[in-house]
């Protein structure tokens, strides 16, 4: 199991990456309650590739030790991408949150560790 999503994780880069030098990447998500588990998700897209799961992260650990789904939280889940698939900072320039404030605000301090980036509202 492990290895079948190591290889897919590594196959979903390459697709994204593929491109990205030329047509920037996008990183998009945010954060939701499903059946009282807290959890965020951060998906990529690049050019024609369609919108690929970098993530679904389960926050319940970090709610039960006092923590909240705030924006300091959200943005370090998805600096820990942008480290990943940008650690020249080169090609990450768009992140889409939904109007959420906590994932806005999320996406303010992304664009402030990120100049080159732009945070964007999106469905």
């Amino acid at each position: 199991m492990d290895l079948n999503f190591d290889n897919c994780q590594r196959k979903n880069k390459l697709i994204l990456l593929v491109d990205a030098p030329v047509m920037g990447l996008t990183l998009l998500g945010d954060g939701a309650t499903i059946h009282r588990m807290p959890i965020a998700n951060c998906l990529g897209l690049c050019a024609d590739s369609p919108p690929t799961v970098l993530s679904i992260d389960d926050c319940t650990g970090h709610m039960a030790g006092g923590g909240k789904k705030d924006a300091p939280y959200i943005a370090h889940l998805f600096e820990r991408h942008v480290e990943v698939y940008d650690p020249e900072k080169k090609i990450v320039d768009i992140f889409y949150f939904d109007g959420a404030s906590n994932v806005q605000k999320a996406g303010r301090l992304l664009v402030a560790k990120y100049p080159r980036a732009m945070c964007l509202h999106g469905g």
